[in-house]
């Protein structure tokens, strides 16, 4: 049981790997707004069980100039590890985002003591060095849907009109494990109540995944560039039945959740 937390750091937030935000303006909203509310914030180093450390990594990766972006993870770096705290557990008792596997690249292996908090393991060693991940240390929590929450009403008024057996829209050529997904798409070209399309950025391409997947009883999640896929989380904020295509993939709270209940997965 998370009993205290001090607040470290703090930039931006980021669409799907916006954990960390979310956590954060959870953490320093008025108490009488706040959802976690068996996690109490405290001001004083001295105070805290433990050390939850905002640095958004993602967006400072995808927004910034690559020097800056790692002049930016250096500078955060010596903050942190300058600290008391950090020099007392070496780290063990901080909570660090690493919400993607670019982020935080250059410097991460300095933190490796510390509880990251990812989007999958990725035990193929692709993306995480040895020793940088585990499940013993680690926690994996959910992408932030593209889509919008189709509510009771909304899956009431959908279950008539879903007539796609099996729907895909997304980028169909991706690397290393994510290779799956052009295979998929010529194996299932032209069956029968299949509809696989390439996906587009943007609001537009999010809209016609949502309208997609809210038409379909199940909806296709192969894995990405690594094992793991936001569409998961998009087919079942959906009320679309996830396949789940992916031989790595180590699940959001999967000891706690029996995902075999709400979606198709070869366990």
């Amino acid at each position: 049981m998370l009993s205290s937390l001090i607040l470290l750091w703090s930039v931006e937030p980021d669409s799907m790997h916006s954990i960390d935000y979310w956590l954060w303006t959870d953490l320093i909203a008025p108490e009488s707004e706040r959802l976690l509310k068996n996690v109490v914030r405290v001001h004083r180093q001295e105070e805290a069980d433990l050390f939850y450390i905002p640095i958004f990594t993602t967006i400072s990766f995808f927004l910034m100039e690559k020097q800056q972006c790692k002049a930016l993870y250096r500078e955060a770096l010596k903050w942190v590890t300058d600290q008391p705290a950090w020099k007392r557990s070496e780290g063990r008792d901080h909570i660090l985002p690493v919400h993607h596997p670019w982020s935080f690249k250059s410097v991460r292996r300095y933190m490796k003591n510390a509880i990251w908090l990812l989007p999958d393991m990725d035990s193929t060693g692709n993306w995480y060095k040895p020793g940088q991940v585990s499940l013993e240390k680690d926690l994996i929590l959910p992408y932030v849907p593209n889509v919008h929450l189709c509510d009771p009403k909304c899956l009431s008024e959908s279950e008539t009109n879903r007539k796609t057996l099996l729907f895909f829209r997304g980028r169909l050529k991706r690397n290393a494990g994510g290779k799956i997904r052009s295979k998929l798409g010529a194996e299932l070209s032209g069956a029968e109540g299949v509809q696989i399309e390439e996906g587009t950025a943007g609001e537009a391409g999010k809209e016609a995944a949502q309208d997609g997947m809210r038409k379909s009883i199940f909806c296709l999640s192969p894995a990405g560039d690594t094992p793991s896929s936001a569409r998961l989380f998009d087919a079942i904020v959906s009320g679309c039945i996830p396949v789940i295509v992916s031989d790595e993939l180590e699940l959001p709270f999967e000891g706690i959740l029996d995902y075999r209940k709400v979606v198709l997965h070869g366990w």
